[in-house]
């Protein structure tokens, strides 16, 4: 995987724009609790899935805490659809990431 400066830039730019939209709070709650409830990330699904997803979040939001809705969303065929323009420079920030841990011997 290749590291470098211009994966982090990428990542940046994406949080740099969810902030913008008002989809995530101020940086500095990190490692925090928080009372409002997580957001979805952008581009999670396809835009004709969004209201499908939208219902369930609302449903388990307004009280509905029934296992069985979330069993029976689809959420692999939605995930197989959505873009996820983000995908690749979240999984070389990973493997970066994970590149900086030292390995241990057995």
């Amino acid at each position: 995987m290749e590291g470098g400066h211009g994966d982090a830039e990428e990542v940046e730019d994406v949080i740099a724009g969810q902030k913008e939209d008002g989809e995530h709070g101020d940086a500095g709650d990190a490692g925090h609790e928080r009372d409002e409830l997580p957001c979805l990330p952008r581009d999670c699904v396809a835009g004709p899935d969004w209201d499908g997803l939208r219902r369930l979040h609302e449903r388990v939001v307004g009280g509905e805490r029934d296992p069985a809705l979330v069993a029976a969303f689809p959420f692999d065929e939605v995930g197989a659809r959505a873009p996820w323009p983000w995908r690749g420079a979240a999984l070389r920030l990973y493997a970066n990431l994970l590149g900086t841990i030292p390995k241990r011997s057995a």
